[in-house]
């Protein structure tokens, strides 16, 4: 079994898979399945992911951050998820906060509506 890192060349949308590419080669791999975790977030043409090849087969376990790919918000408590190009949210300790486009509404602001009712 091995670990290898391939750049996205193709995503199967219908099917949850992708192929790849790795560096230094012009080789294209067939369908393989993507790690879902139970979401559906496909990664995009081009962006970086771990690939682990095994006797059962080969698998895309997703993508990951580096120099050229940093987290949009990082931090000690910070948890944020992007679910498209406009939509995401970010949890601190204190609020969670729901971006869509460039409108966001902070859940703390909302409670504070809600308890002067």
């Amino acid at each position: 079994m091995g670990a290898k890192i391939a750049y996205v060349s193709n995503v199967d949308y219908g099917k949850g898979m992708v192929r790849v590419a790795y560096a230094g080669s012009d080789k294209v791999s067939k369908n393989i399945p993507y790690i879902a975790n139970g979401e559906y977030r496909m990664p995009k043409k081009g962006e970086l992911v771990f690939v682990i090849e095994g006797d059962g087969g080969t698998v895309a376990l997703g993508t990951m951050h580096n120099e050229l790919n940093p987290p949009e918000k990082s931090g000690k408590g910070i948890y944020y998820k992007r679910f498209n190009d406009s939509c995401a949210v970010t949890a601190t300790e204190n609020d969670i906060i729901f971006e869509l486009g460039e409108k966001s509404v902070a859940l703390s602001k909302v409670a504070g509506l809600l308890e002067g009712d």
